[in-house]
């Protein structure tokens, strides 16, 4: 089961000169379809902040909507101009109801989506995307800054289609992604070396096992008491993850935190019991088995055992293949 959470923070410079946030952020679930989307608008246009929260609303519902397009299309060139195209006609509407130009509505866009079994990513001008493929924190696309560290490319600018970075493909054991804006990057990516924080990895795994308005609550409070004060730039991220066995043992996880991942009560009078029965499920499957051995291994009958296997599925924990049952 797939899970997002996102937020963008207001930077010390612009909360002194008294600048909007010009950082947004979106997800969308539909269509079996999840999207993050992060939008970074240009300081030096006057209604970024506009452009960039047109922009992260319009390319979410454009990618659960025209999701298989995106994924299947063999014309590279026209997909591109074919997003490309319709984000500038959002923007050119945005332009008339801001009685401005459309370069006032500058802004980079990152985005990333996933359906059950792939991905999609797309990436214009600077900012991080990065990815835990399997096991392994990756950056999946680099800034782009061409020769000047505060040069880049927004969705308005007439080299935005050759630009453009696009990846997809199939998700294999690719369990998360992660967009940011370079106000973040400054904390969380290291361009030195193109390498990414630690840390990334523990959000990661936060947002997979904590339930989400908590989680939204704590990352805000990193970006605004950690990540945000070592620049003075805004700081946005935007998070997907489904829990995978490369985390590592699910008894290594918090007991409460478990609960959470488990969709069981606290108050549940045998809540130890029954977390306990799918722990030891999942330790089962770390190499694939059918109901019947997972059973056997728990001292379950099988009907029993088949109730506790499904809502694992449900949940995003065990993938069913053919008639064995494995852990992510």
């Amino acid at each position: 089961m797939w899970k997002c959470v996102s937020c963008a923070v207001q930077g010390k410079g612009h909360k002194r000169d008294d600048i909007p946030c010009q950082d947004m952020t979106y997800e969308l679930v539909q269509n079996g379809v999840h999207v993050i989307v992060l939008a970074d608008g240009a300081g030096s246009a006057r209604f970024s902040h506009y452009g960039a929260q047109r922009l992260v609303k319009e390319a979410s519902e454009y990618l659960v909507n025209h999701f298989e397009d995106c994924i299947n299309c063999e014309n590279l060139c026209l997909l591109k101009r074919t997003i490309i195209d319709f984000l500038v006609r959002a923007l050119k509407e945005e332009s008339q109801i801001r009685g401005c130009s459309i370069h006032d509505l500058a802004s980079t866009l990152l985005i990333a989506a996933v359906d059950e079994t792939r991905y999609f990513l797309l990436h214009i001008g600077d900012g991080v995307i990065a990815c835990l493929d399997a096991g392994k924190l990756e950056v999946a696309s680099t800034p782009d800054n061409g020769e000047f560290a505060n040069v880049t490319t927004f969705v308005t600018s007439e080299n935005a289609i050759s630009s453009m970075r696009l990846f997809r493909g199939d998700l294999n054991e690719k369990n998360a992604f992660v967009l940011m804006s370079d106000g973040t990057g400054h904390s969380l990516y290291h361009k030195s070396t193109k390498t990414l924080a630690n840390v990334v990895m523990k959000l990661m795994f936060h947002t997979c096992t904590t339930d989400r308005e908590r989680m939204k609550e704590q990352l805000e409070e990193a970006v605004t008491s950690v990540i945000s004060q070592k620049t003075l730039d805004d700081c946005s991220i935007a998070i997907i993850a489904r829990y995978s066995s490369f985390f590592g043992s699910i008894k290594m996880i918090p007991l409460e935190k478990r609960l959470e991942l488990y969709e069981i009560s606290p108050r549940d009078p045998s809540v130890r019991k029954r977390v306990e029965c799918l722990d030891a499920i999942l330790a089962v499957a770390e190499t694939p088995c059918s109901l019947r051995k997972i059973a056997q291994e728990i001292h379950l009958k099988t009907k029993y055992a088949q109730k506790r296997v499904e809502k694992l599925v449900a949940l995003g924990l065990l993938v069913k293949k053919g008639g064995f049952y494995q852990r992510f």
